[in-house]
C-alpha cells in the first residue's frame, strides 16, 4: 500500500480519536455554569485558533510532529483530572487547534485533488458520537491516539531519511496546482467570501431543529449522514466538478433542511447533501493560499465558530428559521460558484 495511503489512513483515524477524546471530558459534564463556561472556552479555543496554529507547519513543516505535540496537549486535558475543568478546556482546545491543522496541513500537501480532505475530515463527526455517547472511551482513544501519533511521527523521520540518501528534497512536497494570478488582494476578497458562507452555513444549521434526533438510534443515523457527506463529497466534485456537485447538492440541502426538518428520511439526506460542500470549501481556500495548506485549513476553521456561536443565540422560529436557513446556504453556494469560476477562469 503507497505511503500516502497508510498516512491518510492514520491521520482520519487520528481525527476520530480527537474529537472523540474531547468529546468524551465535555459533553458529559454536569450542565451548570462552570461547565458552560468550560465548553465555551474550549469551542473558542478549538476553532477561533487554528488560523494561527495553522502557521506552525506552515512555517516549520513537519506536520507529523505538531500531529505527535497536539496528542501530547489532549492527554494532558484528557487525563489530568486534579486540574481545574477550564484549564483541561484549553488544553483540550489547543491541542484540538493544533491537530487539525497539521493534518490539514499533511492531507492538502500531499494531494492534489478533494478525495482525500473529505476522507481526513469526516471521522470527526463519528468521533464526537462515539466520546459523547461513550465516555468510558475516553482512555482507550487516547491510548490509541498517541499509539497512532507515533506511527505517524516515525513514518515521516523514516521517509525523511529514504528521501536524503536518495538525494532528493526532504519532506512533503507541494501538489502542483494551477498557477493563479490573482493578487493577496483578490485572494482575500474571494476567501472573504468563503469565509462568509461557511459561518452562514454553520448560522443556516443551528436554525434547524429536528424533532426526530431524540434517542440513540436517530443520532447515529446523523452522525453517518453528515460523515458519508463530507467524506464523498471530495470523490464527487474530483468525479463531477466542483460546478456539477455544487449546482446539484446546495438546492438540495436548501430544501430538505428549510422544509423537512420534522421528517427523519428527507433530513438525513439533506444532512448528507450539505456536508457535500465542506471538502470544497476547504479546497477552494487552499487554491487561493497554495503556499500556506495549514493558515487555508484552519482559517476556515477559525470561520465556523461566529456561525455557531450567532447561532445559539439567534433562534428563530416558522418562516423566519425557513428564511435564514435558504438565505445561509444560498449564500454558501454563491461564493463556491463566484471562487470556483475566478480560479477557472485564472486557470484558463
Amino acid at each position: 500500500m503507497p505511503y500516502q495511503r497508510i498516512q491518510l489512513i492514520l491521520l482520519s483515524l487520528c481525527h476520530l480519536l480527537v474529537d472523540g477524546i474531547c468529546a468524551t471530558v465535555l459533553i458529559n459534564d454536569p450542565g451548570d455554569a462552570a461547565w458552560a463556561a468550560s465548553l465555551l472556552l474550549y469551542n473558542t479555543m478549538a476553532f477561533s485558533t487554528q488560523c494561527l496554529t495553522g502557521m506552525l507547519p506552515d512555517k516549520y513543516g513537519r506536520g507529523e510532529s505538531f500531529v505527535l505535540l497536539s496528542a501530547l496537549l489532549l492527554a494532558v486535558g484528557a487525563a489530568g483530572a486534579s486540574l481545574p475543568l477550564l484549564l483541561r478546556s484549553v488544553f483540550l482546545g489547543l491541542g484540538n487547534s493544533l491537530f487539525h491543522v497539521s493534518g490539514g496541513y499533511i492531507t492538502l500537501k500531499e494531494s492534489d485533488n478533494m478525495t482525500p480532505l473529505g476522507i481526513f475530515v469526516s471521522p470527526g463527526a463519528v468521533g464526537l458520537f462515539l466520546g459523547g455517547t461513550f465516555p468510558g472511551l475516553r482512555i482507550p482513544f487516547m491510548g490509541l491516539l498517541m499509539l497512532l501519533a507515533g506511527l505517524l511521527a516515525l513514518g515521516a523521520e523514516k521517509r525523511g531519511k529514504e528521501e536524503r540518501s536518495s538525494g532528493e528534497k526532504p519532506g512533503i512536497q507541494a501538489p502542483v496546482l494551477p498557477e493563479d494570478s490573482l493578487t493577496w488582494k483578490g485572494a482575500a476578497l474571494y476567501a472573504g467570501f468563503l469565509l462568509l458562507a461557511i459561518a452562514a452555513r454553520a448560522l443556516g444549521g443551528a436554525a434547524v431543529s429536528f424533532p426526530w434526533k431524540n434517542g440513540l438510534l436517530p443520532a447515529l443515523l446523523l452522525t453517518l449522514a453528515v460523515f458519508l457527506g463530507k467524506c464523498s463529497g471530495g470523490f464527487l466534485a474530483d468525479r463531477f466538478g466542483i460546478k456539477m456537485i455544487a449546482l446539484l447538492s446546495a438546492p438540495l440541502a436548501m430544501i430538505l433542511t428549510a422544509f423537512c426538518g420534522q421528517w427523519m428520511l428527507p433530513s438525513l439526506l439533506g444532512q448528507w447533501a450539505l456536508n457535500l460542500s465542506m471538502p470544497i470549501t476547504l479546497y477552494l481556500i487552499y487554491r487561493l493560499y497554495p503556499n500556506s495548506p495549514g493558515f487555508a485549513f484552519g482559517l476556515a476553521a477559525s470561520a465556523l465558530w461566529p456561525g455557531v456561536l450567532l447561532g445559539n443565540i439567534v433562534r428563530p422560529s416558522g418562516f423566519w428559521a425557513t428564511l435564514m436557513v435558504l438565505v445561509c446556504l444560498g449564500t454558501g453556494l454563491a461564493a463556491i460558484l463566484l471562487t470556483e469560476r475566478r480560479l477557472t477562469h485564472e486557470k484558463n
